[in-house]
């Protein structure tokens, strides 16, 4: 959790929080000089007034997905002309959880989903890593990328029990896997599919599958969240607790959902 801290701090990631009813969209975590390995969270353009010990939930994206992590007002540090820089209790622990939009499925290996993408410049053949109603990703033999990040490309996709069907889709990622050489694409469908559609059909069907298939293994946690979409990505906020509970109009937030916890960040 120190690392990954860290990293937000000297990136600079704007994170998001909710306090007292309220939510404050600019927000800075910064390190503490007067306490070691400390945090401050700047407020910007806010002259507010924190408690100490006063709850707080924070959330941003990074990277490929959203964390959230609950604590406490320490102490007001500074009111400048810009906003407030309040001292806070270091996390106990921070959720990371994904901020697609619908979970991915896995094919079986038994069953594996057959994609067929054409470009203006390319056509290739592979199979799906992982596929939703809203994307897939897939490998193909690398370095060179032969499908750059934006391209747009027309896809038929063979679902096993459902048959093919034919979507439109946009390279959103391009990553080299060094130790193979591959690279593993990310699409986006646009539009995505219809709820009703086969494909929604297929990922729903291989959610069930999955979860007869791995009974007796341990399940991973689900939270309650309140997503509130930003223009740095999609905020999560836990529902269990006081400061999201307060909201008054949760007309504010684009939806509640219950979401799987990838895994924790914890210090050692």
């Amino acid at each position: 959790m120190r690392i990954h801290l860290g990293e937000i701090i000297s990136h600079e990631v704007r994170v998001s929080l909710v306090c007292r009813g309220g939510y404050f969209e600019y927000c800075r975590l910064r390190p503490d000089p007067d306490r070691e390995e400390g945090l401050s969270l700047f407020i910007e353009g806010e002259k507010a007034v924190f408690a100490n010990g006063e709850p707080l939930s924070i959330s941003y994206s990074y990277k490929s997905y959203i964390y959230a992590f609950e604590t406490e007002a320490y102490a007001i540090k500074a009111v400048e002309p810009e906003g407030t820089l309040i001292a806070i209790l270091r996390p106990a622990k921070i959720l990371r959880v994904e901020r697609r939009k619908s979970s991915r499925v896995e094919p079986a290996q038994e069953g594996p989903v057959k994609m067929t993408l054409s470009s203006a410049h390319e056509k290739a053949a592979m199979e799906a890593e992982d596929i939703s109603p809203h994307g897939a990703s897939f490998v193909l033999p690398g370095p060179a990328l032969r499908f750059a990040p934006g391209s747009t490309l027309l896809i038929d996709i063979e679902l096993p029990r459902f048959g093919t069907v034919r979507a439109h889709g946009i390279v959103r990622s391009a990553n080299v896997r060094h130790e193979s050489g591959s690279v593993k694409y990310g699409i986006e469908f646009s539009p995505a599919a219809d709820f009703d559609s086969p494909l929604a059909q297929y990922a729903h069907w291989r959610t069930i599958e999955s979860r007869d298939t791995s009974r007796g293994r341990k399940r991973p946690k689900s939270v309650l969240l309140a997503i509130k979409q930003s223009p740095e990505g999609r905020q999560a906020f836990f529902c269990s607790t006081s400061p999201v509970g307060q909201v008054a109009d949760f007309g504010a937030f684009s939806e509640i959902i219950s979401a799987d916890v990838i895994d924790t960040l914890e210090d050692e």
